[in-house]
């Protein structure tokens, strides 16, 4: 099959959706051949930065191709990595054309505002000539793994909240219960629900010597940054009662250690123990998707990993996110969402009155 003018194969596409077109089978595709030389640079907070040097064609008849290839790679470097910087280094028209698309006025602007929300700076493209492209400055660090003592896990989900009472390793308590963060304006009834329950929890240990938190959304120094969890909330009410909502949480059950992590980073991290070994890829597949990944170090990279953008799908007719506007993205891939969307292909009818979560369980 072909897709702006790259021949890719066509083989074992998914029967329920074939108009599918595998973006990283279609970009292995369009690599070959190409032989310009193009750096893509993506700098995020305390000046880390990371760099991909890829090759693109160059020629008038492969200018679109050229644009759909580094304007999606930029997109996968944004949401993978996380930046407020883009730096493309090596082809001129190329970077003006995405400044153009990643601004707050153009057709990435969601991913320029989203970036800005997250970094709290501004959000920019810089065209460099090849060689002045900057040098790469990555980072890792240590996290969680830890099992004595008593310790209180929440999992806060989209559907449903979960929390567990550990001690020395071993569950004491484990609690489940439907709430709607995604549709509430109040920031209070999130604030309630995830104390009452870490305080269910602590009712089922003599002490609390630790908080660890998974959330969806992205965690800066346990800070939520930007998160689907408060999507209804205004922008006055989260700078105000949203950002620390964990830490404020955490000091109703006492001053004790807390750890937030993204939903992925945590289930990479348990993959990791789980299975003994390091280099681990965790995808959490839930209201949204959530991803992480641990190094061969055992760490965790301090990157962004909100993979629920990063593009899947180079089908110009794929179904559009909701919130991001884009198409293609993971999140109508690796979630509940995916479900919903391929089971009438499956011969699974459903009533489009129920909710995303009861949509699931009829399919279940």
């Amino acid at each position: 099959m072909e897709y702006l003018g790259v021949s890719y194969s066509a083989e074992n596409l998914p029967k329920l959706d074939p108009g599918f077109i595998p973006f990283g089978v279609w970009m292995n595709a369009y690599r070959q051949g190409a032989a310009v030389p193009l750096a893509i640079g993506v700098e995020r907070d305390n000046g880390y930065l990371t760099v991909r040097h890829i090759k693109i064609h160059g020629t008038a008849q492969m200018a679109e191709a050229d644009y759909r290839y580094v304007e999606r790679y930029v997109k996968f470097l944004l949401w993978s990595v996380g930046g407020f910087r883009v730096y493309v280094c090596g082809c001129s028209p190329l970077a003006q054309r995405l400044k153009a698309a990643y601004s707050l006025t153009g057709e990435r602007k969601f991913d320029a505002q989203f970036m800005q929300d997250v970094y709290e700076v501004p959000m920019e493209v810089v065209d460099l000539p090849l060689e002045q492209c900057p040098k790469a400055n990555e980072s890792a660090k240590p996290i969680g793994g830890h099992l004595k003592g008593c310790r209180i896990g929440f999992d806060a989900g989209g559907s449903d909240r979960k929390v567990s009472a550990v001690i020395d390793g071993e569950s004491v308590f484990s609690e489940e219960v439907v709430w709607f963060p995604k549709t509430a304006e109040d920031p209070d009834y999130h604030f309630q629900g995830i104390v009452e329950a870490m305080k269910s929890a602590a009712a089922h240990m003599p002490r609390v010597d630790a908080i660890g938190v998974s959330s969806a959304g992205i965690y800066i120094d346990n800070r939520a940054m930007v998160a689907s969890l408060f999507l209804k909330v205004p922008k006055d009410l989260f700078q105000e009662k949203v950002k620390d909502i964990y830490i404020r949480a955490a000091k109703e059950i006492g001053d004790v250690p807390l750890a937030v992590a993204n939903d992925g980073d945590v289930t990479a991290l348990a993959g990791a123990m789980s299975l003994e070994d390091n280099n681990v890829l965790g995808i959490a597949m839930g209201t949204s998707e959530a991803v992480g990944y641990v190094d061969d170090q055992g760490n965790i990279t301090g990157w962004l990993n909100e993979l629920a953008f990063v593009p899947v799908d180079a089908s110009p007719s794929a179904m559009a996110d909701e919130w991001s506007g884009d198409i293609g993205c993971g999140v109508k891939y690796f979630s509940q969402d995916a479900v919903i969307k391929l089971a009438p292909a499956a011969g699974i009818q459903l009533d489009e009155a129920l909710s995303p979560a009861e949509k699931l369980k009829v399919v279940q």
